[in-house]
């Protein structure tokens, strides 16, 4: 059987974006104004603001004749207002958009079309990518996933499996609902945690294509709060079962050794194949850009 291949019709599936707020007066409107000028025509767009004084408020309301809606509750911090976004919306489709991140002008059209024709797939994301001062400074490849490694937390950056960018990422509402919300008392790796459970429900299918990007202006949470950041993802690895930090140590220890020995093609496929590399595949969507459709096709990860 070859590669499954999206078709040009595409529908307009509901689509839900939730732009959590606390102060974010500078970049706010912004990332406001990335999602509406894409006039989807079927989209349910909230802002959760934790209680702003510094004008934020003043500038979501310039949008509401747009449809964006606002909900103010003191005292909420980051994931309490996702989740509480995500409830109070009906979407098919989800995903979350930062108050200082910016959306592509063709982001919601390809969500659209990706979930649409491809009724198989439960979570993607786009290729990784940095933007800073409105534009794309950076873009990575689009890269398989290998699903338990994802359940195993090994997608935590640096020399690891890789990372899960929040920005590029939407999934249907069946996931969400399957593995619950984000949990607020894991700190700042509460997506990272929501990561891992998602695998256990469904595959991240990488998809070659820009849905979304880092947006790096040097007072981002995850930048300035690292260490603390990084304590977190410890308290998540800690709280797998004792079975799965054994084999998360093993993929963990030969994913380093393929590494080490990228460049000696002999040793990187002894490499593969003593620690059991070859056998491990994931999905990616890719474009044809003479036909203008994605293929959904398995590759290895490592090659």
């Amino acid at each position: 059987m070859g590669p499954a291949t999206s078709t040009l019709s595409v529908q307009n599936p509901r689509i839900s974006l939730v732009t959590p707020n606390l102060n974010y007066h500078k970049h706010i409107r912004f990332t406001l104004d990335s999602v509406i000028r894409q006039a989807y025509p079927n989209l349910d767009y909230i802002v959760v603001d934790g209680g702003s004084t510094d004008g934020s408020l003043e500038i979501v309301d310039d949008f509401s004749s747009a449809g964006v809606r606002c909900l103010v509750k003191a005292g909420l911090d980051q994931y309490e207002s996702i989740n509480l976004g995500f409830e109070m919306t009906s979407g098919e489709i989800m995903g979350w958009i930062n108050s200082d991140d910016i959306s592509l002008p063709w982001t919601l059209g390809v969500v659209a079309e990706i979930f649409s024709t491809f009724p198989q797939l439960d979570w993607i994301m786009g290729a990784p990518a940095v933007i800073q001062g409105g534009a794309v400074q950076k873009v990575g490849p689009a890269r398989p996933f290998f699903r338990e490694a994802l359940q195993l937390c090994l997608y935590e950056g640096g020399d690891t499996f890789g990372i899960v960018q929040q920005e590029s990422c939407f999934w249907r509402r069946s996931l969400w609902e399957k593995a619950g919300p984000l949990r607020p008392d894991i700190g700042m790796a509460a997506d990272f945690e929501l990561w891992s459970r998602f695998a256990r429900h469904a595959e991240l299918v990488a998809c070659e294509a820009l849905l979304g990007g880092f947006s790096n202006h040097g007072k981002n949470r995850s930048i300035v709060g690292y260490e603390e950041y990084r304590r977190s993802i410890a308290g998540v690895v800690d709280r797998l079962p004792r079975q799965e930090l054994e084999r998360r140590k093993h993929l963990s220890s030969w994913h380093r050794r393929y590494n080490q020995f990228r460049n000696w093609p002999g040793l990187k496929r002894l490499t593969r194949m003593i620690g059991g590399l070859s056998e491990l595949y994931g999905k990616i969507l890719r474009r044809d850009f003479n036909t203008h459709r994605f293929n959904l096709v398995d590759e290895r990860l490592f090659p």
